[in-house]
């Protein structure tokens, strides 16, 4: 099933995703001006810590932005978004300061593809994803995501 969805979406994804009819990608611009508001702000006001614990944690981060944003089929971007958070999480032994860490990774990675289109990526995954696949640590990480972009949008 995985072939065949990968096989059809790489062929229809530039008509699928963002489409002309939709607001994807202002809504892509609007959050990434939010995002470009809070770049001077550095990792301990989002975090409370001086720094990441592991240096290469922000690189490994960026990485898995791309490559969601590099995907064309929606479950190999869901898989995106489960690594993404996966690895904010392996930061930190607390949940808490996952959505912190994830505000921080999308300010500063904000130039990076999978950053700057992250509300087109979300919406492509709701909109295309097998929803009877869309549940457990699928749904979770994606959720974590989706009210990260709402807390930006709501409070900056």
């Amino acid at each position: 099933m995985d072939t065949i969805e990968q096989h059809i979406f790489a062929r229809c994804f530039r008509h699928v995703f963002a489409p002309q009819d939709s607001d994807d990608a202002l809504q892509d611009r609007h959050f990434n001006q939010k995002l470009l508001a809070l770049e001077t702000l550095s990792f301990k006001s989002f975090c409370g810590e001086d720094d990441l614990r592991e240096p290469k944690t922000m690189e490994r981060l960026i990485s898995i932005l791309s490559e969601m944003a590099e995907a064309l089929s929606p479950t190999e971007k869901a898989e995106a978004v489960v690594q993404l958070i996966k690895a904010a999480a392996e930061e930190h032994e607390s949940n808490d300061v996952l959505i912190p860490i994830l505000s921080w990774l999308l300010v500063h990675a904000r130039d990076s593809l999978g950053a700057s289109s992250l509300i087109s990526n979300i919406r492509y995954i709701q909109r295309f994803h097998n929803p009877a696949r869309l549940t457990g640590e699928v749904a979770f990480c994606l959720t974590n995501l989706v009210h990260q972009r709402q807390l930006f949008l709501m409070t900056v």
